[in-house]
């Protein structure tokens, strides 16, 4: 295995948030493509919080996300919609993207059933399984298969029948490396002849990001910023690719386009070290510097190195250094080793992150181009580059222009299994000179599993081709018709040319009838043909034939025949089919049979020039001559001797008896003869099918027997032939015929000959003289002939001759059978131009058989990347029930009631403290953060409004406030809302979030009202003279008794006191102003008015330090919806006593008008 070569002929990808098209430019556009989870995953607000060690939960959900991957095109896959759904997407993904890759690689994945083509994945995530597990009694027959990692490897060799190895790795970080390294690897043992090697990690549930969270592996900024100061960890990603590699030697003989050469591959394990998790840099030093020592690449010979380069504070250092040791301190220190790491724009792939490391190295090499690793502000000091004598690429950096270029690319799993991939770039191809257009169009053929498939396919290629100038689109038609599978779904297009051939794809595509000029069919689900099937007598007419004359393939067959005729016949059957030796030659059978053999021998080869070859043969009467000669039992010597003297004394018979087609089954008609006394005149000629026969005998009998079937409603035909074929009559040639056809050597034929003689498969060797004095004396079995076909298991058929008269005796039998199939034709009496042979062609090739287009396109097209396969995707997902909804499916209904609780109507929970909700800590009371009572106000009004009233009050009555809830402990609370829909009673508890025990905390009632006619009061005139204190005032006061209120419960700028009343102007703070949509009343406006007691009681509180009030009870609260921008608030002392007040507060807008109404507060006197 030493010095030998892997080559990378194709690939494809999903990575987040650009394409395999559209990766490269994104890289050298420096952008940056890490966004969130994807919205439908999972709840993520639930389950993200700032402190890394707050339980259950994730510091950030930030990622490079592929979108929405539920979407699966199950059909193409021949997957049943319920496997589909127990199916892990990552399956699903790399189902996609190996087809992808077989197209970008220009291998028809049917081509390689049964070869030894191996598959190495690295699969790790079990996300899929985790939510399916959620819900134990939702697991079905398909769950294991679906959601088990080795499955994603072997469900790719059992759909293409890949015999080869078939195996999963999980190597953490470095999977995708590993499986390329096994994949390389089996390539080298002969092990496998060509490999599939990819890697899929999808984030599919929350628990990857809870556990890197808290093992302090994840940023908090969401993003990987390998190699700088501020790096604090990475962002994860999600996405796969599959590279198909194979032998560089091989691929040169293949003609395969080669993206990058594999020099080398290796791998490692740190071993025992300082820690699980923590790199090993001599680890890593040694793999690097033993995988270049195996190929004799020295390090000045190194172009670039694709770092693993995460951003974690520990690994970057520890991979700088094994890279400085083994490669970089080797160079000289005027140029230093240039790294990066692609993870800077997407994020850390983790199994799957070697996937985008080797698809970015390998643009590299063919654009000898390094694009910038991007979010290094300011170098981190510890990776000590200048004595590693490495350089991070903060710009594009521009490559050798010619020569070899060398670029290593590392990945490792955070247990120490460590990986390096080197590649080369390819050897430039010599450019190809541009294939002149042909004199002749050139049929393009597409095809895809469904109808709209097909257009789209068209209409991608009509765009990709619109974009292109003529003199290459050559390359793009040879890609489009040789490179890819034919699937089901097929149309081919004629052309006048580039431009035409853009406008008739573009008008396919839209169902424009102006398409015209395509073929288009759906092949069969099994094709199994062509058998050719020659015609008998009756389908000759004058004129066959010499339309295809023109054809020199054609002509070339007659000219051959005709040397062995000409001095039987003293005539020539080129002349024949002419015309030029008389119309009314025909009629006569010993001219007629030559005639039919020659066109039937001569459209043969046509079809074998499309490499349209029979897989068996059969015939009718006459026709199994041509038949014998197709499968190779007569050499075209012999089948002239039989086709001669066949006609010659055949020929003898003429005015002795005539033929009739009836419509019956043969049994039926010789029981109606017997009946009608005509069985020992006339005799059954010939069985065509199960609804046809054909009867024998003299003329008179012939009319009597019409007569009677036409009585009884039975269809009849006399033939056009005054011969009495496959009679008594025929005895009289017996001998004769023996003599002359005595000399016949049949040998074996190379493929089934059906006899319609026998009605079963004969060997080549029976077919002597004694079989062809059968074939003129015997009853033709064509019906049995046709069953023991269809039995066979063969259904496409190809009629040669004149005119089909087959058709219908084979789609009897078809349709007897229950069989699909295709029956074709050539020609058609009155048309033998040689189109009808190329449409003959088409039909076969529609219909799933394949077809040599080749003759079109003299070499073979430079390759072109085509648009990917378009996937009609459908969504199939697990099914979601109550009881699998648990921690995934808690999408919060509103900022402070949170979400549902599942299997709980009329619940809600929120995880709540002052990290989630920061606006809450600046409500301190004392010494603590305590939960505004306004809070609850807004609470319960939530919950009102998710039972669906849309009117415009909301109303409360009754509320209680029963215990404070203090927002203290670093665990947060679990806050959670229940209602009883009969009673309307509302309530709010919460526990710790370590903790089982609730505690109440308030209660109120809900309301159904639809008069507003409390807040009907005039409205508010601002009140007159200056304010008596101002927004700094107020809370100063507020401090003094121990009211800590922060920036974001400051809403008092303003007020005036007017006896037991005061008014306020009200501002809700920047800081949360953005926040407040999802509010019905922000608790810090609410809040804010009952602030107000302060001013109410401005002497009493400064003369008693550190003496508050705070809400307890609130007799009725009523809101109008949508509520306006609040401006004002009035609060109103209605009674008081020594340790309690009795209130109303009062919010108005902008103009006074009052939008909620507080009304029988009760204050209760606290000391702080």
């Amino acid at each position: 295995m030493k010095n030998q070569k892997i080559a990378v002929i194709g690939y494809a990808s999903r990575l987040p948030q650009t394409s395999d098209a559209t990766f490269w430019e994104d890289l050298l556009a420096g952008r940056d493509l890490v966004t969130q989870v994807a919205e439908d995953r999972w709840a993520t607000a639930n389950l993200e919080h700032p402190q890394r060690s707050h339980p259950g939960t994730s510091v950030t959900f930030a990622a490079g996300s592929l979108g929405d991957v539920a979407g699966f095109d199950a059909g193409f896959f021949r997957i049943s919609p319920r496997e589909a759904a127990a199916m892990d997407p990552q399956q699903r993904l790399l189902l996609e993207m190996s087809w992808e890759a077989f197209a970008h690689a220009g291998i028809a994945p049917s081509s390689l059933r049964g070869s030894r083509c191996g598959v190495f994945m690295g699969v790790a995530s079990t996300d899929y399984a985790y939510r399916m597990a959620d819900d134990l009694a939702a697991i079905g027959s398909n769950s294991a298969t679906g959601s088990t990692a080795s499955i994603a490897a072997n469900r790719l060799s059992y759909f293409y029948d890949l015999r080869g190895p078939s195996l999963v790795v999980d190597t953490a970080c470095s999977s995708a490396l590993v499986a390329f390294h096994q994949a390389c690897q089996s390539l080298l043992r002969g092990e496998s002849e060509l490999a599939l090697s990819g890697a899929i990690s999808l984030h599919l549930h929350p628990y990857g990001f809870l556990i890197f969270s808290r093992a302090s592996m994840l940023s908090a900024s969401g993003r990987c910023r390998p190699f700088d100061a501020a790096a604090d960890g990475y962002a994860r990603a999600e996405g796969g690719g599959v590279f198909v590699l194979k032998g560089y030697d091989q691929a040169l003989r293949d003609g395969d386009r080669i993206l990058a050469v594999v020099a080398h591959t290796a791998i490692n394990t740190d071993g025992h070290k300082g820690g699980l998790t923590i790199p090993n840099v001599e680890a890593q030093a040694q793999l690097l510097e033993e995988a270049y020592a195996a190929t004799g690449i020295h390090p000045e010979a190194i172009d670039y190195v694709e770092a693993h380069g995460t951003g974690t504070t520990v690994g970057d250092p520890i991979e700088v250094a094994a890279i400085g040791r083994a490669l970089g301190r080797h160079r000289h220190p005027r140029y230093p080793l240039p790294i990066g790491s692609v993870k800077s724009n997407l994020g850390h792939l983790e199994t799957a992150s070697g996937v985008p490391s080797l698809i970015k190295a390998i643009h590299c090499l063919q654009k000898r181009q390094v694009p910038a690793t991007i979010g290094v502000e300011r170098l981190n000091p510890r990776l000590e580059l200048t004595e590693n004598r490495l350089e991070v690429v903060t710009e594009n950096l521009a490559l050798k222009g010619e020569g070899r270029l060398v670029i290593g690319v590392n990945s490792f799993g955070f247990g120490g299994a460590n990986a390096h991939v080197i590649l080369e770039s390819a050897e430039p191809v010599q450019a190809e000179e541009v294939t002149p257009a042909p004199e002749c169009p050139l049929p393009l053929v597409l095809t895809a599993a469904t109808p709209v498939a097909l257009q789209q396919v068209a209409g991608d290629l009509a765009r990709v081709l619109a974009a292109q100038p003529e003199t290459s689109w050559y390359a793009t038609l040879y890609q489009a018709n040789f490179r890819r599978d034919w699937l089901r779904h097929r149309a081919i297009f004629w052309h006048e040319g580039h431009d035409d051939l853009v406008d008739r794809l573009a008008a396919f595509a839209a169902h424009d009838d102006k398409s015209v000029g395509v073929v288009m069919d759906t092949a069969l689900a099994d094709p199994r043909g062509p058998v050719f099937a020659y015609s008998g007598n009756g389908c000759q007419w004058f004129g066959m034939g010499c339309s295809l004359l023109s054809e020199p393939i054609f002509r070339q067959a007659i000219e051959e025949i005709d040397a062995f005729f000409f001095p039987l016949a003293g005539y020539r059957l080129v002349d024949e089919l002419a015309g030029s030796l008389g119309e009314d030659r025909y009629a006569l059978t010993g001219h007629a049979q030559p005639a039919l053999f020659a066109l039937q021998v001569g459209i043969t080869q046509m079809l074998r020039s499309w490499e349209v070859r029979p897989v068996a043969v059969t015939g009718h009467s006459v026709g199994e001559v041509a038949a014998a000669w197709a499968c190779g039992a007569l050499d075209l010597e012999d089948a002239v001797q039989v086709i001669f003297h066949r006609s010659r004394l055949q020929e003898q018979s003429r005015g002795r008896g005539q033929m009739t087609a009836v419509a019956l089954a043969a049994d039926a008609a010789r029981k109606l003869l017997r009946e009608w006394d005509l069985a020992e005149v006339l005799d059954i000629a010939a069985w065509n099918s199960p609804r046809g026969a054909t009867v024998v005998g003299p003329t008179v009998a012939l009319s009597e027997m019409e007569a009677r079937l036409r009585a009884q409603g039975t269809a009849c035909k006399r033939l056009d032939v005054e011969y009495p074929f496959h009679s008594p009559v025929m005895e009289d040639v017996r001998e004769e015929l023996f003599a002359a056809l005595c000399g016949l050597r049949p040998g074996e034929a190379n493929i089934p000959f059906y006899s319609s003689v026998s009605g079963a498969s004969l060997p080549g060797e029976a077919l002597a003289a004694d079989y062809w004095w059968a074939n003129i004396r015997d009853p033709v079995r064509f019906q049995q002939a046709t069953e023991q076909i269809l039995a066979d298991g063969f259904n496409v058929f190809v009629e040669l001759g004149g005119h089909p008269v087959l058709r219908g005796y084979l789609q009897d039998g078809l349709t007897q059978g229950e069989r699909e199939g295709r029956i074709i034709a050539t020609l058609q009496r009155g048309d033998d131009h040689p189109q009808r042979i190329l449409a003959a062609v088409q039909q076969v090739f529609v219909t799933g058989v394949p077809v040599a287009w080749s003759r079109f396109y003299p070499k073979p097209g430079p390759f072109v990347d085509l648009p990917h396969y378009p996937w009609e995707r459908e969504r199939y997902w697990h099914p979601v029930t109550e009881e699998s909804a648990g921690t995934l499916y808690r999408y919060p209904v509103h900022p402070l009631l949170g979400h549902p609780v599942p299997q709980h109507e009329h619940e809600w929970e929120q995880d709540i403290d002052t990290a989630r909700l920061p606006f809450l800590a600046d409500h301190r009371v004392g010494e603590g953060v305590i939960f505004p009572g306004a809070g609850y106000v807004e609470l319960f009004l939530a919950a009102a409004r998710q039972q669906g009233d849309e009117s415009a009050l909301l109303v409360l009555e009754d509320l209680e406030i029963w215990a404070p809830l203090s927002l203290n402990e670093e665990s947060g609370k679990v806050l959670r809302v229940t209602l009883d829909a009969a009673s309307g009673e509302v309530q709010a508890l919460s526990r710790d979030r370590l903790a089982q025990d609730w505690t109440l905390h308030a209660k109120a009632r809900i309301v159904a009202e639809r008069k507003d006619l409390r807040l009907r009061r005039p409205a508010l005139e601002r009140p007159e003279g200056a304010p008596d204190f101002d927004g700094e005032q107020h809370y100063r006061v507020a401090e003094s008794v121990g009211l800590l209120y922060g920036p974001n419960f400051r809403t008092v700028t303003q007020g005036w006191v007017r006896g037991d009343a005061v008014w306020a102007a009200m501002a809700l703070p920047s800081g949360i102003a953005t926040s407040e949509l999802g509010f019905h009343l922000h608790p810090a406006l609410l809040d804010g008015a009952f602030q107000l007691f302060i001013d109410l009681l401005h002497d009493n509180i400064v003369d008693h330090p550190g003496v508050a009030f705070v809400p307890i009870r609130m007799g009725r609260i009523t809101l109008r919806q949508p509520l306006t921008q609040v401006a004002w608030a009035g609060a109103r002392l209605l009674r008081r006593s020594p340790h309690s007040i009795l209130a109303e507060f009062t919010l108005m807008d902008a103009a006074g008008t009052v939008v909620a109404l507080c009304e029988g507060v009760r204050m209760r006197q606290v000391k702080l």
